[in-house]
């Protein structure tokens, strides 16, 4: 399988455009998760101390972690998965159904190719819904990782914020009479649901 950016998959796209959605209805309280710091330990298991620096209504936060696993991959998802489900439930649903890492050779700047950037996709899905695809891109197999990681969890967690704000609008303008208003709110969180389902909070 050959991996070349910006897309392979139209999933990839798919998901773009339910994340335009979500910017466009959460506005300010869109979150992002980026990564602060790591440091990896590896003996029997896996263990990462992590900064996470999450980023909502212009205002920083620095959340501070330990995850431990069975290899990085485990490690990162499960415990960043693990630490943001407490809150946004949704995320207790995803799994991972591929994971790929591949060197883009051509992105070499020595001889040898050591320091190629290597491109980190995740697919992810939850029961009885569409896969989603992310993507990761430089020259950290870790970092391209844990980012790949945070920016699944971040959409996710973004999707759960954005369908109950739908829902409430939804409600909203049914009792003001406005079924267009209503009916445009009803179009985006179809495609929401699509990606997962939710029940009442």
């Amino acid at each position: 399988m050959v991996l070349k950016p910006p897309y392979t998959q139209p999933e990839e796209i798919a998901r773009e455009q339910v994340e335009e959605i979500l910017r466009n209805n959460l506005l300010k309280k869109y979150v992002n998760l980026s990564l602060g710091s790591l440091v990896l330990r590896e003996s029997q298991s896996t263990s990462l101390e992590l900064e996470i620096i999450e980023t909502e209504s212009n205002k920083k936060k620095i959340k501070k972690m330990s995850c431990s696993g069975v290899g990085l991959v485990d490690s990162i998802f499960s415990g960043i998965k693990g630490e943001y489900g407490k809150k946004f439930k949704s995320l207790n649903n995803i799994f991972i159904e591929c994971f790929h890492v591949v060197a883009d050779m051509k992105t070499r700047e020595n001889f040898d190719g050591s320091d190629s950037k290597v491109i980190v996709v995740l697919e992810a899905r939850t029961k009885d819904s569409s896969k989603v695809v992310f993507r990761s891109f430089g020259r950290s197999m870790i970092e391209s990782t844990v980012k790949v990681v945070l920016n699944t969890v971040a959409f996710y967690i973004n999707a759960e914020k954005c369908f109950y704000t739908l829902r409430t609008k939804i409600k909203e303008a049914n009792n003001r009479g406005r079924g267009d208003i209503s009916q445009r709110y009803t179009s985006d969180i179809i495609e929401i649901v699509k990606i997962s389902k939710y029940g009442e909070k």
